[in-house]
């Protein structure tokens, strides 16, 4: 019960961090899970359960460092093994996880826990410490399915392995869903696509070192873009892509610096546009250099010009 408070202790210390953070956001994790066969680790890892399955619920907040701290409880009931009864378990408890993409719509999350265990059947409440791995693919801002495996460690007697795959869902309900929308406007004698800044890293023609909520919201201005030009409205387009870059010192030496990654950043744009099935034909990539404004982010974007 001792190692139980600690690591109970351990969590909630973690929490403080994770919730002293802002620009999180609350969330709710729903799934089904299969039970494998539970191991007996105090006595050279037998078999000691049948298979089973279970259901997992969990209430949580993730931080804008894509740290969570949930409570987490379920039901797990095992098929009769040998000659014991079939057994229902009740875990409730903490977990600790990260967020760790692996790309702009899949994450893994690797994650910690402690908590009570509660058998039905034999009445009986277990400490338990947990660990495990899910792969998360993001659906919408809202949305994300996810599988993956987790193992839980029963003690205050024998050591009990209790493991399996689980299959769910999370919801971000206090999230806003972003339906970008592309507007064409008229700007003097051009004909504009208004989307939000597609933006670069700093002095990069890529964008892979951004934040993932901006390599998301990047990712769907650009499938924003690709709609519209597939649109029969516009399919008889062509578009040109200019790309700024940031000044830094405003001398001439730089003038040539900033138009190659200006061209660099339009042919990125370029790429992804094909990408998306938007014809090369179609797409003439620009490099503007220098664009005159203070904000510096502003400076490293992409704007989409419609031609006949």
């Amino acid at each position: 019960m001792k190692k139980t408070i600690l690591a109970i202790a351990l969590v909630i210390a973690m929490m403080t961090t994770v919730f002293a953070a802002d620009g999180g956001s609350m969330y709710v994790g729903l799934h089904p899970q299969i039970q494998l066969p539970s191991l007996n680790l105090s006595d050279d890892g037998d078999i000691c359960s049948s298979v089973g399955f279970g259901a997992g619920f969990e209430l949580g907040y993730q931080d804008s460092n894509l740290w969570s701290v949930g409570f987490k409880s379920g039901l797990l009931f095992y098929l009769p093994y040998e000659d014991s009864d079939a057994t229902l378990y009740s875990p409730f408890g903490v977990r600790l996880s990260k967020e760790i993409p692996a790309s702009v719509l899949v994450s893994f999350v690797p994650f910690i826990g402690s908590g009570l265990e509660y058998n039905w059947t034999d009445s009986d409440l277990r400490p338990y410490l947990e660990t495990g791995i899910n792969m998360q693919m993001f659906i919408n801002e809202k949305w994300s399915a996810y599988v993956g495996y987790e193992a839980m460690f029963t003690y205050g007697g024998d050591t009990i392995l209790q493991h399996g795959i689980v299959f769910g869902a999370k919801i971000y309900p206090l999230r806003e869903k972003t339906d970008l929308s592309a507007v064409v406007t008229k700007d003097g004698d051009k004909i504009k696509i208004d989307v939000p800044a597609i933006i670069f890293d700093a002095n990069q023609a890529t964008f892979d070192a951004q934040p993932i909520n901006i390599k998301r919201q990047n990712k769907k201005v650009l499938d924003t873009v690709a709609k519209l030009l597939k649109d029969s409205t516009y399919s008889s387009y062509n578009v040109t892509i200019e790309a700024y870059a940031n000044a830094v010192l405003g001398t001439e030496e730089e003038i040539p610096v900033l138009l190659k990654l200006s061209q660099g950043r339009a042919d990125t744009v370029k790429e992804e546009l094909i990408d998306r099935g938007i014809s090369a034909s179609r797409l003439n990539a620009v490099g503007k250099g220098a664009r005159n404004s203070s904000d510096a982010a502003s400076n490293r974007r992409a704007e989409f010009i419609l031609e006949k």
